[in-house]
């Protein structure tokens, strides 16, 4: 898929929010509060057509990029966890 980034410089706001929202609540369901508000701040700035959701898309993505390596420091996958190829 795109990355917000993208989808920003083509204009698609309607995705940019629809990934917020999904973002906003599952980061929130996992403890990732920030994250959360960040994909908040976004959705609502899709909402309100605010002229600097640039500067909230880059709040949420610096967020998403921060939270996914802590994941990848806390849980490090390794070829006993990846699951048998079919």
């Amino acid at each position: 898929g795109e990355t917000l980034e993208q989808l920003l410089a083509e204009g698609n706001i309607e995705q940019i929010g629809n990934l917020a929202h999904r973002l906003s609540s599952s980061s929130l369901h996992v403890g990732l509060s920030q994250l959360s508000a960040a994909a908040v701040a976004v959705e609502e700035a899709v909402n309100n057509r605010e002229p600097d959701m640039s500067v909230h898309v880059g709040r949420l993505v610096l967020l998403l990029q921060k939270s996914l390596a802590a994941f990848d420091l806390a849980w490090p996958v390794t070829r006993e966890d990846q699951p048998a190829k079919r």
